[in-house]
Order: structure tokens, then sequence, then C-alpha cells
């Protein structure tokens, strides 16, 4: 039998270009491990503090999308990309916590995702009354940016 899945953490992550400004670096969010602290020298990805260990597996859910740029890389352990997505509203990418995964720079408008973390370990779970509050506030959140947008 399967073993359960509980939600850890949601997040609304607002990524934005910023005109006339060139980006430093490759990434907007560099690449990294979700449960795990990476080591660039080696590829190695440790599972201790203060990384949450108890992350199996994360997804993203794109709200809306950059014009250009953000797209959703996954690399091996030589930092060599095996994928990438280009975000697109309603898209859902799911991987396994210790996926090494990063942003590419937005280089023209906003990428706008919510962040899903779940795990298998119960006394990790997210409190889902505190969930339905928080989905309630990204609502919010959204019709107040885009009535500021008009």
């Amino acid at each position: 039998m399967p073993r359960p899945l509980y939600f850890d953490y949601v997040h609304l992550v607002r990524r934005s270009a910023i005109p006339g400004v060139a980006p430093k670096e490759d990434f907007s969010h560099p690449i990294h491990g979700d449960n795990c602290i990476l080591n660039l020298e080696d590829g190695t990805c440790a599972k201790k503090e203060p990384a949450y260990t108890h992350r199996d597996w994360s997804a993203l859910l794109y709200m809306e999308p950059p014009r250009e740029g953000g797209e959703f890389v996954i690399v091996d352990d030589q930092f060599e990309e095996l994928a990438s997505v280009v975000p697109e509203c309603g898209t859902l990418t799911g991987f396994t916590g210790d996926t090494y995964h990063g942003v590419k720079n937005i280089i023209r408008g906003d990428r706008v995702a919510i962040g899903l973390w779940f795990t298998h370990d119960i006394s990790q779970a997210m409190d889902m009354e505190w969930f339905q509050r928080r989905l309630e506030n990204v609502a919010v959140q959204q019709e107040e940016t885009y009535r500021d947008e008009l």
C-alpha cells in the first residue's frame, strides 16, 4: 500500500523583471534541492539542518507566466540541464524533494506561481485550517494585484 502524503507548506511566489536592468546572474532562483543542502563543488546534497529534510515531494503551479524567461530547469549532479519547463498558466510541475532545480532569469514580465511541498511524515503535516486561510489570502492578493495594474 502506498504511504500517505501530507501538505507541508504552500507559498505564493512572484518574481519580476526589473525594466532596464540586466540580470547579474543566470538564475532568479539558483539551483538547489528542496530537502537538502547542495554542495556546488561536488554536486552532493546533504540531508541535514537547516534544510527541510522532511520534504519528500515538491510542485509548482503556474498562475501567470512571464512574457520572456523564467523557465524552470532540472539539472543532474554535474549541473547539466536535464529538462526545462516553460511556465504556462495552469501547468503543474511535480518532482522529488531531492531533485536539483532552479528558475532562469525573468527577462520581461512577472512569473507568479504557487509552490507546494509535501511530506510522508505526519508530524510535519500542515494544519489544513491554516491552509484554507492561506488559499483565501492568495485569492485576495491576486485580486488586489490585478486591480492595481488596471
